[in-house]
């Protein structure tokens, strides 16, 4: 089975060559295009000037069909280097993503919040964030669904759980599947909320009703008939020119005075919705074409295609009505509600849609934002096959243990650790600058996020229950509010407090508490914050330089275990990135420092 990056190049070889062969073809459609044309214009003029026989205009008839011809396959084979020019561009972002660069991804900046309990410490959100390389969504509401499970608003169940990993897993296998929705709004995405308040605007707007009528309906289409045989008849010079003018201008008050001014008011609020509905109208019939067997993607499938109400004929019927609309104009209603009464036809059909359909959009473009949370979170599943599930397990306790689990954003340059948490329990984690500490936080907190995804996560075996998560890593000051580093400090540790004692199960991942005052004042301090938080049914991490703190092992060696990253000394520093049991021994600080000041 090949690696996803040998099935990224893999596709971008065998898409680039035909894209060659199509583009080959250039020169060749545009030659006989213009030979054609060239060839009939040439005929019609010798015709005319020299007094042929008419009879040669069956040749500048045949050339004018010829070009259309030529310019229709012209027209399929630059729609089809387009597409796969788009497919092209998908696998490579994935290809680049895999080597690190997700700059072709939105980062989710804008759920970037400082006071949620955990995103702002543990990079959920922002450039190079786990939500970057995650994100392919192609919907506003599809990455807003996507942030809300990343953020953890609401703790899953198992069952949930369990139909999440399912999914996922069968998204993963359906490479194609994935790939063309990531197309979809390749240009722009898609912004779910602004389509749905037009379609609710529009709901509202009151209109004419007559053209649903059956009456109305069949005297239109007789009008229309009576039209074109009348033409017929007047060439023949069996009737007058007056008949078929008179019906003309019958359908033009039909069309122009009786629906003008409903379907301008309804044009009004679509305007520039166009894009956004036959883009999701694509998603709806990538959806629809393909056969779904996990409960959540048969269930939005279901949705879709309930048997009284079609989203994708729903979808296909409104997006023609959006394009049509964003295409009228004066001269195009003139003449061609003179000719079939173009409004009137166009506006029954808004007004068919709006009372059998319309009360579904809502539901049916929530099953697509579902679906494009999904795709998401399986494209995860797919670049990265040496990640596994985690096992939830059903209790009431704290659990977490791991083997050979390493930080997501280090991928094979990382040194995987193992690592048990017991309920109750604190673990000091003690170490020099830059030996591992820092990461090691992240690495658990942002492989329990995943697990509470459904998604793999980065770790050999993974064990873990549902519980809350809360960080105190990455603490800044607010000049704007005169809040001091020091004072933001406190209200997160206050944050802190408060949400341990609204979440029963919590694991509490703390770097450095109070780091804003002196060592004394600091180290009596997290003495105390600690033995208060102890008493709630917390279990915690705490990332430390004060080698002091590790004595509260001796206090209470039942709930207080030391471990630490320890380095070694020589010519260089060797960091090893490994935690072991204990006390660190070597600190680095005045060791680099030093080789600094030798430098300089």
């Amino acid at each position: 089975m090949n690696t996803p990056k040998e099935f990224y190049l893999q596709r971008i070889k065998e898409l680039s060559g035909e894209i060659s062969k199509l583009k080959e073809k250039d020169h060749r459609f545009l030659m006989s295009e213009i030979y054609s044309f060239l060839g009939a214009i040439t005929v019609l003029l010798v015709v005319l000037f020299a007094h042929l026989d008419y009879l040669w205009l069956l040749l500048a008839a045949a050339g004018l069909v010829i070009n259309v011809i030529l310019r229709y396959f012209d027209t399929k084979r630059q729609k089809a280097i387009n597409q796969r020019d788009s497919l092209l561009t998908a696998y490579q972002n994935e290809l680049a993503a895999l080597g690190g660069d997700f700059s072709a991804f939105q980062n989710g900046e804008q759920y970037i919040d400082p006071t949620h309990p955990f995103t702002f410490d543990l990079d959920v959100f922002g450039k190079d964030s786990l939500f970057n390389r995650i994100n392919r969504t192609v919907t506003t509401e599809g990455a807003g669904l996507l942030a809300d499970k990343l953020a953890m608003k609401t703790l899953p169940d198992l069952e949930e759980l369990s139909n999440l990993r399912d999914t996922i897993d069968e998204l993963a296998s359906m490479n194609a599947f994935r790939i063309n929705w990531t197309v979809i709004a390749q240009e722009r995405i898609i912004d779910t909320k602004r389509l749905l308040d037009t379609l609710n605007a529009i709901k509202e707007i009151k209109t004419k009703q007559f053209p649903v009528l059956r009456v109305w309906f069949f005297i239109t289409i007789i009008l229309c008939v009576a039209l074109y045989l009348s033409v017929i008849m007047s060439s023949l010079g069996i009737i007058a020119w007056s008949i078929p003018t008179l019906l003309s201008f019958t359908l033009l008050c039909l069309g122009h005075l009786g629906c003008a001014k409903s379907l301008d008011r309804i044009a009004a609020k679509t305007k520039g919705n166009t894009f956004r509905m036959q883009k999701i109208t694509q998603a709806v019939d990538l959806i629809a074409n393909e056969p779904f067997k996990s409960k959540i993607t048969s269930g939005i499938l279901q949705t879709l295609q309930r048997k009284e109400h079609l989203a994708s004929e729903a979808f296909n019927s409104i997006s023609v009505i959006f394009g049509k609309l964003e295409e009228r104009s004066k001269l195009r209603e003139f003449l061609f509600n003179s000719l079939y009464a173009s409004d009137f036809f166009l506006l029954r059909k808004y007004l068919k849609w709006n009372r059998i359909q319309s009360c579904h959009f809502v539901e049916w473009i929530n099953a697509v934002c579902q679906m494009d949370m999904l795709v998401s979170m399986s494209n995860y599943r797919y670049n990265y096959p040496l990640c596994t599930h985690a096992e939830i397990v059903d209790t009431d306790k704290i659990v977490f243990e791991a083997k050979d689990f390493y930080h997501p954003f280090l991928n094979e340059k990382a040194v995987a650790n193992d690592f048990k948490i017991q309920d109750g329990n604190y673990y000091i984690i003690t170490g020099a600058n830059m030996a591992g500490k820092s990461t090691f936080l992240r690495a658990v907190g942002v492989n329990y996020i995943l697990a509470m995804c459904g998604m793999p996560v980065c770790a050999k075996e993974m064990t873990v229950s549902i519980f809350s998560l809360f960080s105190s890593m990455r603490t800044t000051d607010d000049l704007t509010k005169g809040i001091s580093y020091f004072k933001a400090e406190l209200l997160r540790l206050q944050q802190l407090i408060s949400y341990c004692k609204h979440n029963k199960k919590t694991l509490i991942i703390l770097d450095e508490i109070l780091r804003g005052t002196n060592s004394l004042d600091k180290l009596n301090g997290s003495k105390l914050f600690l033995t208060h938080i102890a008493q709630l049914p917390v279990s915690g991490i705490i990332a430390t330089h004060d080698l002091e703190l590790s004595k509260m092992e001796d206090c209470d060696p039942e709930r207080f275990h030391n471990y630490c990253f320890e380095i070694q000394f020589a010519d260089i520093i060797t960091y090893s990135y490994k935690i072991t049991k204990g006390i660190a021994q070597n600190q680095n600080a005045t060791f680099l420092l030093n080789k600094i000041l030798q430098e300089c």
